[in-house]
């Protein structure tokens, strides 16, 4: 048996290994994964200036695909390199691509492996996350349960006739029919309802030429003042007025967020944003931990006033370095709330800024939380799915493409900044993902009072109930149902005692036994299971 897994082991070796080699000084390349043979005719490739290049697409659909084979789409490019800390820290490069027409200037939207029609596309190179997964997991999650995310597809790149490793071809955050949909702004749009919208706007690290403006609002425990990139309308496009409107629109907002009537129904929060967008978007950031979430790489919508006066979330984007992979700032911890990263590491003018701190404790926003928390846990967030994504995102991938990503760059048993651990192979990565997240959920279960008990807990309407609560010796249970059976568990959902029931309708509890802590009572019924959070004191 161990002579014939030699064996395979050896020949799949053999086989990565004559499947991206050169002949002629020519790369060969056969991979399940769609292939990008990019050239630039000997120029190189910067940052923020596009430079015009070739590109050539091989996505055979349900067969092998042979960097030989003809092209199934090709197309003059712009090129140029994105991103700002992976330039930074990692040894590969992100780009940012538009397809363009045959003259090499005019953009040209296009159905790039089938993902929805546009001409703005970055390619992104995962590095430090040696899962290759992270953003895709994200991504996927968000998909569900929020109105847009980014698409994305899997492919291998050539460069120069050198390869470069698995890519994600991924949506960017854009105003357009297919990604943010709001409404477009001309520069003759300057007053009345147009005015009003569509931007998209987010807090994010700067780049050349952007058009961003400062808070009034300084973060909280320092002078320094937060900035919003105006995305949307580009720069170049922007009008003094429109310029105008969504900064002053921004600052009002922060304005009323650090007034005592905040949460006010009427005048605060709840009238001045889509709170359901902002609920969604805390809880993807919380479930990944995300280091970065709440201060870069969070975009903004506001459309126009006809349409909804609202703000929004226009988007999740970067968990490259979420999910437990950062070793700072508590990142790698499955504990501990993201929203509280000012706490852990203020951080200047990447802190969280104070209104989003402010809503992040508000008891109104917390509730709602809570409640969206519990029923994604009952079908998106049931670990149980999000494993078989892992699973499915890996397997899209394939051994082959893995392991000659890992060939080119042989990192797995490198520490790569800020990988909290170097787990020596692929699948030594994808097991600690997944115990991660494990983890990560088991806390915010125990925040929220969420067991996950198989059969989902029914609706209480004060049918049953316990008291008193906290309990020191004994639970006294009172329910106008037959009671059959009932469980105590702990924190994370371990079971630590069971009852017998004497009486059909009532059950005084001892708990004396049991350490001080939170725990749930699960009581079965004809009705079904309620579950009810307690704490023993």
């Amino acid at each position: 048996m161990m002579q014939k897994k030699i064996n395979k082991y050896l020949i799949f070796s053999l086989l990565i290994f004559c499947f991206c080699i050169k002949v002629n000084g020519q790369v060969t390349l056969v991979s399940k994964l769609p292939i990008f043979n990019i050239t630039t005719s000997g120029q190189i490739i910067k940052e923020e200036d596009k430079i015009v290049a070739d590109m050539k697409v091989i996505d055979n659909i349900g067969k092998s695909n042979d960097i030989n084979d003809l092209p199934t789409f090709e197309s003059k490019i712009g090129i140029e390199i994105r991103g700002q800390t992976s330039i930074i820290f990692s040894a590969r490069l992100p780009f940012s691509v538009e397809t363009r027409k045959s003259d090499g200037f005019t953009s040209d939207d296009v159905k790039l492996l089938g993902l929805p029609k546009e001409n703005d596309w970055a390619f992104i190179a995962p590095y430090s996350d040696k899962t290759l997964i992270r953003d895709a997991f994200t991504y996927k999650l968000a998909k569900q349960i929020m109105p847009w995310a980014p698409s994305f597809k899997f492919a291998e790149l050539v460069l120069n006739n050198e390869y470069e490793g698995v890519y994600m071809i991924t949506e960017k955050i854009k105003k357009s029919k297919n990604r943010v949909n709001i409404d477009p702004m001309n520069p003759n749009e300057n007053q009345g309802d147009s005015l009003t919208g569509g931007y998209i706007f987010a807090l994010d690290k700067l780049s050349k030429g952007d058009n961003y403006f400062y808070s009034n609002i300084s973060f909280t425990g320092i002078s320094q003042k937060p900035y919003y990139v105006i995305n949307y309308p580009k720069p170049e496009l922007i009008t003094t007025s429109q310029n105008n409107y969504i900064s002053k629109y921004i600052k009002d907002f922060e304005t009323m967020m650090n007034s005592a009537q905040y949460n006010n129904s009427t005048t605060g929060y709840p009238s001045a944003i889509e709170v359901d967008t902002f609920v969604n978007f805390f809880l993807i950031n919380e479930l990944t931990k995300n280091v970065d979430g709440y201060r870069l790489s969070t975009f903004f919508k506001k459309d126009r006033n006809s349409i909804n006066p609202k703000l929004s979330i226009a988007s999740v984007w970067d968990f490259n370095i979420a999910l437990g992979n950062a070793d700072y700032c508590e990142g790698s911890s499955t504990s501990g709330w993201a929203y509280n990263f000012n706490n852990y590491c203020l951080s200047g003018l990447y802190s969280i800024p104070s209104w989003l701190v402010k809503l992040s404790k508000d008891p109104s926003f917390n509730s709602k939380m809570k409640s969206r928390w519990i029923e994604l846990r009952k079908k998106e967030f049931k670990l149980d799915r999000m494993f078989s994504l892992i699973d499915s995102l890996k397997n899209e991938i394939g051994y082959e493409a893995i392991a000659r990503n890992y060939k080119r760059y042989d990192i797995l048993n490198t520490h790569v900044w800020p990988n909290p651990q170097v787990a020596g192979s692929y699948e030594g990565e994808i097991t600690y993902l997944k115990n991660w997240l494990g983890d990560r959920v088991k806390w915010i279960d125990g925040q929220f009072g969420y067991v996950e008990t198989g059969i989902e807990s029914i609706d209480n309407d004060d049918n049953c109930f316990i008291f008193p609560n906290p309990v020191k010796d004994i639970i006294h249970l009172k329910t106008t149902m037959n009671i059959q059976k009932i469980e105590i568990l702990d924190q994370i959902g371990r079971l630590v005692q069971n009852e017998i029931v004497m009486a059909p309708s009532q059950s005084d509890i001892p708990i004396d036994e049991l350490i001080n802590g939170i725990y749930f009572i699960k009581i079965y019924t004809p009705k079904g299971i309620f579950v009810e959070k307690f704490v023993k004191n």
